[in-house]
């Protein structure tokens, strides 16, 4: 007779040994996902901080350009000043933008190309007037957008009766209406999402040489210009339009800065719906503010808004920040809880004035 053997036992996964392996390929994928985000998220960043940078790359070189290409004789002129705005309808005048006016030299092409824009007339090689504002967003008051326009000085209007720009000179008194804004259709929009506009400008007695620094004296910038010292910029609308210590007579020709410092701070729209916000109501004399996320707020020493006041953050310690209160020549107010937190990238650009560059030993 044939013996039996006993069946051989099958090896298989216990119940146990499952749960153990479903665990671990649970942790190795959370670990994989966590990587990718944050790779994403760094991408993200990268991505937006580098399309902030070309847009204010592209805005310095073109306004660069204007100052460079400046007329001092006789027919030039250059207006820097301040206008502020009601952005959150309260009644009050909270904001402040600059606004330049001024008159440039222009080649032929130049001259072609914004008489074709213009739809004016012109002869040959001319000077033209170049006005740059900055308005309230119409979605976001508190966020500004930048225009820009060009006209010839000299240059008659077309026979079109549907000229895009209006023939005004945008130094005619009429320009510029009583709320700040300018004559409709006479800029062109250049970008968005402006949170911060600076310039500063160098009498003939400013020391820049080691950093710009402001105030009344002759060694301090000045905010704002007039090149035939006309009072054209309105010291009532903000005192940054205060003219300048110590400037000479003029002349007959107009009046220049020997350098201007401009300085720009966009924001990514996308950014903007990620921004944390604050925790609580603070008050204008609160100097520690709470917020939702102590990784969405600028580095110590940089800048951040809230609603249209301007903070510096001098310390972090989690959610608890302690800042500068007022910054940037805006006014300590009240925060409501849940107000969001605006910041972005710094462009700086440093402008010579061909005139005095003989001055500057370059």
């Amino acid at each position: 007779m044939r013996s039996l053997r006993p069946r051989e036992r099958r090896r298989g996964l216990t119940l146990l040994e499952l749960v153990l392996a479903v665990g671990l390929f649970a942790l190795l994928s959370l670990a994989v996902f966590e990587l990718l985000e944050g790779t994403l998220v760094t991408w993200r960043k990268s991505e937006v901080r580098r399309n902030q940078m070309e847009t204010s790359t592209a805005v310095l070189e073109l306004i660069a350009r204007d100052f460079q290409s400046l007329e001092g004789g006789s027919r030039g002129d250059l207006v820097v000043e301040w206008e502020t705005f009601d952005t959150n309808s309260d009644g009050g005048r909270e904001t402040v933008w600059p606004r330049i006016r001024l008159v440039r030299q222009a080649s032929a092409s130049d001259a072609a190309r914004v008489a074709l824009q213009t739809q004016q007339t012109v002869d040959g090689p001319d000077l033209t007037e170049v006005c740059w504002a900055v308005l309230p967003s119409r979605e976001d008051g508190s966020v500004g957008t930048l225009w820009r326009g060009e006209r010839l000085v000299h240059g008659g209007l077309s026979a079109s009766a549907e000229a895009p720009k209006p023939s005004v000179s945008f130094f005619d008194a009429s320009y510029v209406k009583r709320d700040g804004s300018v004559a409709a259709g006479s800029l062109d929009e250049l970008t968005g999402g402006m949170l911060w506009f600076q310039v500063l400008l160098a009498t003939q007695t400013s020391s820049v040489n080691d950093g710009w620094t402001l105030g009344g004296g002759l060694e301090d910038a000045a905010t704002s210009w007039d090149a035939w010292r006309s009072a054209r910029p309105d010291e009532t609308r903000h005192e940054w339009n205060e003219p300048p210590s110590g400037m000479p007579r003029v002349g007959e020709e107009a009046l220049l800065p020997r350098r201007v410092r401009i300085a720009m701070e966009f924001e990514d729209p996308t950014q903007r719906l990620r921004r944390t916000r604050i925790s609580s109501y603070i008050a204008a004399s609160d100097v520690a503010i709470t917020v939702d996320d102590e990784t969405r707020v600028p580095k110590v020493g940089s800048y951040m808004r809230v609603d249209a006041e301007w903070m510096k953050v001098k310390s972090k310690n989690g959610r608890r920040l302690t800042v500068e209160r007022g910054a940037r020549g805006t006014e300590a107010e009240p925060h409501d809880s849940g107000a969001r937190i605006s910041h972005g990238e710094t462009v700086v650009r440093e402008v010579i004035i061909p005139t005095y560059r003989e001055d500057w030993k370059l």
